[in-house]
């Protein structure tokens, strides 16, 4: 498994978590630093890129679950992005995708450009 991450040429502020190999407990600590290095960015939303994972563990699952609320308390979201079919069958399988949801690269663009609502008073 490895793991690296880069900030969007598309859209700055938008990270990508990207992992290749079978996702296991073994790499929970090394995806857990990633997140770290990511969140000292402040990033605005962090996409998993797991495209090229065919496995991942219910260790991984929860790897996943805890970065999500480090990004929440942030104010930053996370999504998958174009999983592999094993990531997106397990994630929905295990209802993972109604708190991280499945998304698309060029929709998440898309959402990260338009303006913000007018907060009210």
């Amino acid at each position: 498994m490895h793991f690296r991450y880069e900030e969007s040429e598309r859209c700055p502020g938008l990270y990508l978590a990207i992992g290749n190999g079978h996702f296991d407990t073994l790499y929970c600590s090394r995806f857990g630093e990633i997140i770290d290095e990511i969140l000292a960015k402040s990033p605005k939303a962090v996409g998993y890129h797991l495209q090229k994972v065919p496995y991942m563990n219910s260790t991984a699952f929860g790897a996943v679950l805890k970065a999500h609320h480090k990004l929440i308390r942030q104010g930053a979201f996370d999504f998958f992005v174009d999983p592999s079919a094993f990531v997106r069958d397990m994630a929905t399988s295990l209802g993972i995708h109604r708190v991280i949801p499945i998304k698309t690269l060029d929709a998440v663009v898309q959402e990260l450009s338009q303006p913000l609502p007018p907060r009210s008073a």
